[in-house]
């Protein structure tokens, strides 16, 4: 928080321009990001793209503030909400920047991961237009998809490269519902093959060479046509199994019936541990795991789906000696990777480890941009505001991601002079030339971090990056009014 001591010192301290001298690393800009995002958006008219910049770069410095605080002025808030409930800007065209843009922070890199989950939106009771069920009898709201490009190597988050929305017009019933019937309407798992397709399609038509490509879900993506889609799309996956009595090809399978016979007859590859990450009653921990592989072919579901068999490899992560009253870490994870050594399987457990990228994303896009809170009626306004609220979402890991780098990057080439002056005056124990991670743990503090030896998240950052951002601005505006 902005101290009546600091807002009073803040004439004191002289204004000087921002630099960046590190091409490794961009400066925190909100205008910048906004530019880069959404500079070259095909809105219908240049206009409206330069208004998007400006809506996008005021709610990046803003983020969880309400739209009219955000716009102070009132022709300012009517251009932002114009902005979102003109039916001419088409929502799939700010999703084709936001997309194209994540696909050209992955060129050079030599392997992908793109990391695909769903979510929901919840807006409660309010009548909003074109929403539905979300899986409760009384909130409404939608569902959406996303794809998180990661760098395989270095783990740094790169963008979202697709993203889909939909809305259930109507309960499931499955018990009053015919198999046949459930058979022939629309299916949710279609979603994952249209994100599978919309995020090769951008980053092989934009990228000259583009990199290696590896899928990785959670186990809602475990369904034979999704196996198949991504064989047919010639990329590598890793996907969660939610079936382990799968039927298989035993002729392909050594005999297994099961991919649980085919895991139970196959010997511990290798002992490893895994850092579980801490969640709803759940602390963090070091899980001591095994590890099995096995390869396996299944056959498509019986009287449901025609095609072949499909061979690939299995990995089986399972904890030992787990703590008291927790449950045990299992997972079992089909990939089309290799897996027939030792360092092989670890990097297909590692290269999974990082699906929780994207819960964190969701997070951010629901808490850190308070998108759920806004109060817009119709149902492509509230998706014109997810794109915005994804690429913010984006930017608060990134940020994290800074403030856990370790690389000797000076704070000031990143952050600019005037944050660095606001953040000396807000922590004045800070050391005089701090490094980019010293930095951000410090500004962390000011978001209520502890200052202890585990590393801050993405929430206390950016509580405390934005105290910096109104700090920065009333120091701004004290400069300009002399």
């Amino acid at each position: 928080m902005v101290t009546q001591k600091f807002r009073a010192n803040l004439r004191s301290v002289c204004l000087s321009p921002d630099r960046s001298s590190n091409p490794r690393m961009q400066p925190i800009d909100a205008l910048a990001f906004a530019t880069r995002t959404f500079g070259h958006a095909h809105l219908g008219h240049a206009a409206r793209t330069k208004r998007a910049v400006r809506i996008v770069a005021a709610m990046a410095a803003n983020p969880t503030e309400s739209l009219p605080r955000i716009f102070s002025e009132a022709a300012e808030l009517k251009a932002a909400y114009r902005f979102f409930n003109e039916d001419e800007i088409a929502v799939r065209a700010m999703i084709d920047a936001m997309a194209l843009q994540s696909a050209t922070c992955c060129n050079g890199r030599k392997t992908i991961l793109l990391i695909t989950d769903s979510s929901s939106l919840n807006f409660g009771l309010r009548k909003n237009k074109g929403l539905g069920s979300i899986g409760t009898t009384t909130a409404v709201g939608m569902l959406f998809q996303s794809v998180l490009a990661v760098d395989a190597h270095s783990s740094e988050v790169l963008g979202v490269v697709a993203q889909r929305t939909w809305v259930r017009t109507e309960l499931k019933s499955s018990s009053a519902e015919h198999s046949r019937d459930r058979r022939l309407r629309a299916r949710e798992s279609a979603h994952w093959k249209y994100s599978f397709s919309k995020a090769v399609d951008v980053m092989r038509g934009s990228l000259e060479h583009p990199p290696q490509l590896v899928f990785i879900t959670a186990r809602e993506g475990d369904f034979y046509e999704l196996f198949s889609h991504a064989q047919r799309l010639d990329v590598d996956f890793i996907i969660r199994v939610a079936q382990l009595n799968r039927r298989l090809d035993p002729e392909s399978s050594d005999g297994a019936r099961s991919i649980r016979s085919a895991l139970d007859a196959a010997p511990v590859m290798v002992r490893s541990t895994v850092d579980v990450p801490s969640g709803p009653g759940r602390a963090a921990r070091q899980a001591k795991v095994e590890i099995r592989s096995a390869a396996v072919s299944i056959r498509p579901p019986l009287g449901k789906v025609e095609g072949n068999p499909i061979d690939f490899n299995v990995v089986e992560v399972s904890e030992i000696d787990a703590p008291e009253g927790v449950s045990p870490l299992h997972w079992c994870l089909a990939t089309s990777e290799a897996v027939d050594t030792a360092s092989a399987v670890l990097r297909v457990v590692s290269r999974y480890r990082k699906r929780w990228l994207i819960e964190e994303l969701h997070m951010a896009i629901k808490t850190g941009t308070a998108l759920e809170s806004r109060q817009l009626h119709e149902r492509s306004a509230l998706e014109r505001l997810l794109v915005v609220s994804t690429s913010i979402a984006v930017e608060l890991l990134r940020l994290r991601e800074q403030a856990q780098s370790t690389a000797k990057v000076p704070a000031v080439d990143v952050l600019g002079e005037t944050k660095m002056k606001v953040l000396r005056a807000l922590r004045p124990k800070m050391p005089a030339d701090p490094t980019l991670r010293e930095a951000m743990r410090w500004i962390a503090n000011l978001g209520g971090f502890l200052m202890r030896k585990r590393e801050p998240g993405w929430r206390t950052l950016w509580l405390g990056y934005t105290d910096i951002l109104k700090a920065e601005r009333l120091l701004l505006s004290l400069g300009t009014s002399g």
